[in-house]
């Protein structure tokens, strides 16, 4: 029910408004807190939190046991951050050692939280015997229990402790690993249809305080990589390997509780003082220890010197003999008398004392465990109750990769509803995913649920679930030729059921929302305090059809912010993706909107979306705003790629918003009007095809076909055909990049689009000196995204696209695999001849010369040269100056002299024509970004003027041309969001 007010745990229930959390209470208001916290204190204070937990989780296991017996153990140590005096434990993930309490976690082999024990810190030694306590009181009576450890809990004393309790254990043995005694043992496995072969060896050890253990040793490249220790000497070499393999579950459990549920999070208010009786150093031990140590360094230094004297030539033996020597002995033996004196007053002096006898007036703070452990319970509750509604709705899902993602992003944080109570029953009526295919396994998970309705304890009303009617089928895509509009000229356009919506300045029409109805969800823009236009495309808004003019009037500006005019739905649009390789199933307009679409003075049909304006469905934990730098840099960058000729959705405006948003410090918000071919991209297919729903995927398909690539609607095998085209455009478009050293940074699926146009420039960089490893963005770590690995990234994007489009390839799917391949095995080729083609271009060759080109690149590499520079300097004929060492560059002009046609000022003419001078060049960048947000807007807009023609040179420019200045800190770029 929480889930369904819209808290994603239980602690954000006490967020809810009374109005709406009252239902829970089966109130119709909740009462205030100053009523709810006495009686509430009372209930948890009267509490029995360990009965709570056997209860519980005897339940759970008896409707669902751990058919394998194996369950993992890890300590959890929680840091305390108020001023009582609590116990210190270490902390590992600060590497040392603060306030807090330790809890003892038990979580079965499928990764349900079974139970837990919390106290001062102490170890798994001390811990363990208590959490196995409770574990067999949850489990059914003679179960058989592996307890799980990682190397952190190796330890004698808990082996001892399993074998007491008469309970097998399995850990990894700590390091340094020991010398197996047997030979390896070369075993084939398979494992997911591939064949494996793993070396290992079997063989039963001596554990020094514990006694015979099974040891397991596998072995890589002939050395001992890992080895594993067991009390279960009956159990196969495989089955141990998985019970072990999974114990990052409970990793990944502790890491998952305390993101979601708060166990990290709990705060103990009330602990009583009390005198502090623990066992402690002797400080006094301490100070007897150090003058031991003293008198034994002076015993060594006493001897050290005598041996030095001895070996001194410079001294005569007279001397050493006479006077030197029995000194020297001397002053040893009275260091050996002190010596021997501090270590017998040393060990008159105990060790450790009790804390209150080292200091009188030494306290301890006990918290008060009933009220957390209350906490702790419910929390774990909670998370079982997640794990139980992910795990039966994979029963219809049938997705196992993603089904728990699916559950928490579109199930628990994705879905709105209503509660009814009624004096017979409690109806929550949840609001239908989007999916299709999570709609449908949601309403049959419904089904089982309702088959025995639950019921809250202390109420007989069960419970029962609905879920909200599904929306109308989806439309068809038709075009039709409409005359005068009007607007600004005439001009043909396409429509959705003559769904278009007049206003003072655009025509909008809303083809997407209506032809895939399941990808969209309406949603508006929040207001903008005080709104203020900072940069308008006028070239751009002429050519979407409306007067510049008009757009800078308050009415325009209100439309650019998202304030539109009645009739007008604006939409928030779905989409799944891979984020640096990951599949992430639900991503989504998080901060942007669909304003709707235009037809523009050339008769194309063109989005007009917005950025930054505001959280929406998809939001996940962001603030759904933006900042002026990164909208700033959007319009810059796009203005640069469109003077470049290369693809590319463009800025039509970017308005301050008049608010402050808070990023690393606090800075002026924006919002960017963008303006796109459309915003269909990879992830937009990824999210279709993930619902299930063939006819939805069709109609996504179809519309791609009818907006992009309306040739392809006439071909024998439309999909595929629409895929070929897809490929195509984006192996023109990243070999475009590659030749004007342009670094996109986040070149995730869904921000491939299949319009073939660049799209989101938010890590973006154009490369200085010629790098195939460039690589600008903050967040790209292992460089997957560096420059020379852009058109392998892309290829490897338009296969998970492929992977969408099976299903309408052809139904068998061996035949739509080979089809499928065929086409992208094309990509490389399509590429090569693209960016061959174009390196011919830009180097004055009449075709291609593929060492030629490679020759020089590395060149270029190797000596740092400017990829920029270089190319107006070949045509210049001074590139020689850019070599640090020109003489293997001499020789490659003489190659390329003989390459070249006769009328050599054509080729210099010709290459000025693909050769840019101005590139947004990285340092200018940043220095018009910092003004603009200080308010000083000048140097951008002289900074666009000069991107928007690069190939133009112009006197007084020369500033714009160059690099950062030598000794500039290497350039990092931010997603900006």
């Amino acid at each position: 029910m929480c889930f369904a007010l819209g808290a994603e745990t239980i602690e954000q229930v006490k967020h809810l408004t009374a109005a709406c959390a009252g239902p829970l209470a089966g109130l119709a208001v909740l009462p205030h807190l100053r009523t709810l916290r006495p009686g509430l204190a009372a209930i948890a204070d009267a509490a029995d939190p360990l009965a709570l937990q056997e209860m519980a989780a005897r339940a759970m296991l008896a409707a669902d046991p751990v058919t394998s017996g194996v369950y993992y153990v890890d300590d959890h140590f929680v840091p305390y951050a108020g001023a009582r005096p609590v116990a210190k434990g270490w902390n590992n993930k600060r590497g040392k050692a603060e306030r807090g309490r330790a809890d003892t976690h038990v979580t079965a082999h499928d990764g349900r939280a079974v139970c837990f024990v919390t106290g001062e810190p102490s170890g798994l030694t001390v811990t363990l015997p208590k959490a196995l306590t409770e574990l067999k009181k949850a489990a059914p009576p003679g179960a058989k229990i592996m307890l799980g450890f990682d190397r952190g809990g190796a330890y004698p004393q808990v082996f001892r402790h399993c074998r007491e309790q008469d309970v097998h254990w399995v850990s990894y043995r700590r390091a340094p690993l020991a010398v197996p005694a047997m030979l390896p043992v070369i075993t084939t496995i398979t494992v997911g249809a591939r064949k494996r072969e793993i070396a290992w060896a079997e063989e039963k050890v001596q554990l020094k305080d514990y006694g015979e253990a099974r040891q397991l040793t596998l072995s890589e490249h002939g050395k001992a990589a890992l080895q594993i220790l067991t009390s279960d000497f009956q159990a196969c070499p495989a089955q141990i390997l998985a019970w072990l393999k999974p114990r990052w579950r409970e990793e990944n459990f502790l890491k998952y509780a305390s993101a979601n549920y708060g166990i990290d999070k709990i705060c103990d208010y009330i602990a009583g003082i009390e005198t502090n009786t623990k066992i402690t150093g002797n400080p006094d031990r301490k100070k007897a220890n150090a003058a031991a140590r003293t008198a034994e360094k002076a015993l060594a230094q006493a001897r050290e010197d005598l041996a030095c004297l001895l070996a001194d030539p410079a001294t005569s033996p007279a001397a050493k003999n006479t006077r030197l020597i029995p000194a020297a002995q001397d002053k040893i033996t009275a260091a050996h008398k002190k010596l021997g004196a501090a270590e017998a007053a040393r060990d008159t002096i105990p060790a450790k004392l009790p804390a209150n006898v080292v200091d009188p007036g030494a306290q301890v703070a006990l918290l008060r465990t009933c009220r957390r452990g209350l906490q702790m319970v419910l929390r774990l509750l909670a998370h079982n109750a997640e794990h139980w509604l992910a795990s039966h709705l994979n029963a219809y899902l049938q997705d196992d990769d993603e089904y728990r993602a699916i559950t928490r992003q579109t199930i628990i944080r994705g879905l709105a509803g209503t509660i009814t109570c009624t004096p017979d029953r409690i109806t929550v009526e949840l609001q239908r995913p989007g999916a299709p295919r999570v709609a449908r396994a949601l309403a049959l998970l419904i089904d089982e649920i309702n088959h025995t309705p639950p019921a809250m304890p202390g109420d007989t009303r069960p419970i029962t679930y609905r879920l909200t009617p599904r929306p109308p089928g989806p439309n068809k895509l038709r075009r039709t030729i409409t005359g005068d509009l009007g607007l600004a000229g005439r001009r043909q356009v396409r429509n959705l059921e003559g769904m278009t919506i007049a206003t003072s300045l655009f025509r909008f029409e809303d083809s997407y929302a209506r032809a895939v109805p399941g990808l969209s969800v309406p949603w508006t823009a929040d207001s903008a305090p005080a709104p203020e236009l900072l940069v308008l495309n006028e070239e751009l808004a002429v050519e979407v059809g409306v007067d510049p003019a008009a757009l800078r009037e308050p009415s325009g500006v209100a439309l650019l912010v998202g304030q539109v005019p009645e009739g007008v739905t604006t939409v928030a649009q779905a989409y799944a993706g891979h984020q640096f390789g990951i599949y992430v199933p639900r991503l989504g307009d998080g901060r942007a909107l669909l304003l709707g679409e235009v037809i523009d003075t050339q008769g194309r049909r063109r989005d007009l979306h917005l950025k930054g304006s505001g959280r929406t469905r998809f939001a996940r934990s962001a603030d759904g705003k933006a900042v002026v730098g990164p909208m700033l840099r959007e319009y810059l960058i796009g203005e640069a790629m469109h003077g470049l000729g290369i693809p590319t959705t463009r800025a039509l405006a970017v308005i301050a918003t008049g608010e402050r948003v808070l990023r690393e410090r606090a800075l002026p918000g924006a919002v960017l009007t963008r303006v796109a071919a459309s915003h269909l991209r990879v992830g937009t297919f990824q999210y279709a095809a993930a619902s299930g729903d063939r006819d939805l995927l069709r109609a996504l398909a179809d519309y791609a076909i009818a907006r992009h690539y309306p040739e392809a609607a006439d071909g024998q095998n439309r999909y595929l055909d629409l895929y070929r085209r897809v490929v195509g455009a984006q192996a023109s478009l990243v070999a475009r990049w590659m030749l004007v050293g342009f670094v996109h940074g986040v070149m995730n699926t869904d921000n491939t689009t299949i319009s073939g146009e660049t799209i989101d420039y938010g890590p973006c960089a154009f490369m200085d000196a010629f790098d195939p490893a460039a690589v600008f963005s903050s967040i790209d770590d292992h460089g997957r995204y560096a420059y020379g690995n852009q058109p392998g990234v892309l290829q490897w994007n338009l296969a998970r696209l492929a992977e969408t489009l099976l299903p309408l390839f052809d139904d068998d799917s061996e035949v739509a695999v080979e089809a499928a391949t065929e086409v992208l095995s094309g990509f490389a080729d399509a590429y090569e001849r693209h960016w061959a083609e174009g390196m011919a271009a830009k180097l004055g060759l009449a075709a291609p010369d593929r060492e030629l080109t490679e020759d020089i690149l590395k060149l270029m590499r190797l000596q740092k040269v400017d990829f920029t520079q270089f190319f107006r300097a070949l045509s210049a004929g001074t590139a020689r100056t850019l070599f640090t060492e020109p003489e293997p560059f001499d020789a490659w002009s003489t190659r390329r002299e003989v390459l070249l046609p006769a009328d050599r000022v054509a080729v210099a003419a010709a290459m000025d024509r693909v050769n840019p001078v101005y590139i947004p060049r990285n340092h200018r960048v940043e220095e018009a970004l910092a003004k603009a947000t200080d308010g000083e807007m000048v140097p951008f807009h002289r900074l666009v003027d000069v991107v928007s023609c690069p190939f133009d040179e112009r006197p007084g420019l020369e500033d714009y041309t160059g690099p950062a200045p030598m000794g500039c800190a290497p350039y990092i770029t931010y997603c900006g969001t």
